[in-house]
């Protein structure tokens, strides 16, 4: 069992919690956090409650650090962890700049240390199943891609879409594209809100050249919550919705039929810490690595000075 400590336990981390405990694989010991919303006997019985942040660096059985924490604060939790010598699994975004990822990629490297990114939609098995249908041709040549996601708040200062939402849209599309945009915009969505701000609500749009665009509609403003990707293709249209029950529906508009096409019932979680756990075991570049996580900064840094070039 590898040891590893949680660093946040807020409303994302005590998902970690829930998996983790389940794991067979991993054994959480610590939980930093100064006002941790779970109580102790809601955690494994082997896991001690901390403030203090050198408690974990200081404990040598601690073989992986998960970085569950507000984005302004992961570059100097993922530093330290790395120097000393923890192995890092840290949540999207994984910092919110670009020169930060920057040189805990280098740090990583130079302390051959895994640094993992919680993109965790690229563990979905929809996700992996839209991937194979893609290569198989059964789409044909895809024209785009478009994606909804929404949510009724919350609202956190200098938090919006941008750095909240789209790292997941960011991260499918290149990953189902196996590309990077050569160009990006977004669109406020007609908020009077500052341009320098992360917004509320945007549109944004990826193009990846050859014609191919993804484009994407993100709000914390929407008292329906959605979760949908489509992806249109030459020969068929594929819809994803993640809050239906597991399942992918493919139509032909040549044909006019539909064929749904269910999803095992996994938890992307549970994947993504085993995969974090087979890295550091094997020592093996993970999926969604630093220079992964980098990528995706780099799209929403673009994303915010498209921002700012609008009237």
């Amino acid at each position: 069992m590898m040891k590893v400590a949680l660093i946040g336990c807020g409303y994302w981390g005590k998902n970690y919690v829930s998996t983790i405990k389940k794991s067979k694989v991993m054994e959480l010991v610590w939980i930093c956090d100064p006002k941790p919303s779970l109580k102790k006997k809601d955690c494994p019985s082997s896991c001690k409650l901390t403030a203090n942040y050198s408690d974990i660096l200081e404990d040598h059985q601690v073989r992986g650090i998960i970085i569950a924490t507000p984005p302004k604060t992961h570059y100097e939790l993922a530093r330290k962890a790395l120097m000393s010598g923890k192995h890092v699994l840290i949540e999207k975004p994984m910092v919110d700049n670009s020169a930060k990822a920057r040189s805990l990629i280098k740090i990583s490297k130079d302390r051959s240390l895994i640094l993992m990114v919680g993109h965790l939609y690229l563990y979905h098995p929809a996700i992996t199943k839209i991937k194979k249908l893609l290569a198989s041709g059964e789409l044909g040549q895809v024209r785009y891609i478009y994606s909804r996601r929404s949510a009724f708040g919350p609202i956190r200062e200098n938090l919006g879409v941008l750095w909240n939402l789209s790292p997941h849209d960011i991260s499918i599309a290149n990953y189902l594209t196996r590309r990077t945009p050569i160009a990006v915009s977004t669109n406020r969505a007609g908020l009077a809100t500052d341009k320098d701000k992360d917004p509320w609500a945007a549109e944004i749009i990826l193009d990846y050249g050859a014609g191919l665009k993804s484009f994407s509609h993100l709000s914390l403003l929407e008292p329906k919550k959605t979760r949908e990707i489509t992806i249109v293709g030459s020969k068929k249209t594929l819809i994803f919705d993640d809050l239906s029950d597991n399942q992918l529906k493919i139509f032909d508009a040549s044909t006019n039929t539909e064929k749904t096409i269910r999803i095992k019932k996994i938890t992307p979680l549970e994947d993504q810490c085993q995969h974090f756990f087979d890295c550091v075991k094997d020592n093996k570049t993970p999926l969604t690595d630093g220079q992964n996580g980098l990528e995706n900064v780099l799209i929403i840094e673009s994303l915010l000075k498209s921002q700012r070039k609008q009237k």
